[in-house]
Order: structure tokens, then sequence, then C-alpha cells
């Protein structure tokens, strides 16, 4: 549960405010169409590898075949494939009467051991384990599970994701390497 006390913000409460902020403001203006997309997490082949996300991590390590490094904490993230996005924007689009925050979602999260699993299989992406804590980045500091709460789209638009994070990850990961000539 997150609270906000206002004379101790810092800097992983800011994106949480102006969330919030954005949110509330829309819902005080329910005569207009607005769907406030909630992305937890986003990976496609044109994403900045220089971003300091853990999958982007991921991708240089494979494109410099070094070995990767991280902490052996679990991580769970949901995936959105940029198609689903579409799809999903698409159908928001088409709403006559809508004005609700919306979670984009794969069809199903992913775990930081199933994506290390399968692109070392897959990719032959070398990794090891370390001691020290992860500094990679997430919007809500250093959370372990960053991801929506509830098949809000399929409830309330009757819109389900096609794909899987674990899918979205390969073939955006596998593009990436194709463009670089690693694949």
């Amino acid at each position: 549960v997150w609270s906000l006390c206002p004379n101790t913000i810092s800097v992983p409460d800011y994106y949480a405010i102006s969330k919030i902020y954005s949110e509330a403001k829309h819902r005080s203006l329910p005569h207009l169409r607005i769907a406030d997309l909630r992305i937890f997490s986003f990976f496609s082949r044109h994403i900045d590898l220089d971003s300091g996300c853990f999958m982007t991590e991921v991708v240089k390590a494979l494109l410099s075949e070094q070995c990767f490094q991280t902490p052996q904490q679990e991580l769970i993230r949901d995936y959105p494939h940029p198609a689903d996005l579409a799809q999903l924007i698409l159908r928001c689009s088409r709403e006559k009467h809508i004005n609700k925050a919306v979670d984009a979602a794969s069809k199903a999260a992913v775990s930081k051991k199933e994506i290390l699993d399968l692109f070392a299989s897959e990719f032959k992406l070398r990794y090891e384990f370390t001691s020290s804590p992860s500094g990679i980045a997430s919007p809500n500091g250093n959370a372990n599970t960053y991801l929506p709460t509830g098949a809000m789209a399929e409830k309330l638009l009757n819109w389900k994701a096609a794909h899987t994070s674990l899918e979205t990850l390969y073939a955006e990961t596998k593009a990436i390497l194709e463009y670089y000539g690693k694949a």
C-alpha cells in the first residue's frame, strides 16, 4: 500500500503522484472520452537499449556476447505485445462512453527465471547471479512484482491480449538480434 507523506516526497513518488493527478483530473471530466492506459512494463524492438531496464540489459549482453549478471531476486513483470497494445488503443477509441483507467496486460505475465531459461536455450544467453542488489529502474522503486491487478480491459471492453509476455519478449528480442546480425 502506497501512502503519500507531503514532507518526505522523493524521486520514487514522482511517477505515482503524476499518475494520480492526471487520472483524478480525467475522472473529474466524465463527459469526455478518456482512456488512461496503464502500461506496467513495455518492451519492443524500438526500445532505447541504454534505458537501463532489465530487458535492455539482457539484450545488450546478448549483443556483446557477454555474461549477463543479475541479482538472484525473482522479478515478475507483464509486457503487452506492441500489436496487442495497438488493438487495445483501437478498442478504447471505438467506445462511445469511456472515461476510465484501463490496465494494458499481456495474456500472461512472466518471471525473470522464465525469461533467463528461454533466452539461455534460444539465444544462448549466458548469465550468473550476483549478490548485489538490482540497479534496474522501475517506476515504483525496486518492486519484485509489477503488474496489472486484474483483467480490467477484458471486463470493461471485452478485450483480451493475444500474446503472453514471454512470447512478446522472445519475438521483439529476436527482431533486435536480427537487426544487428546476431540472430
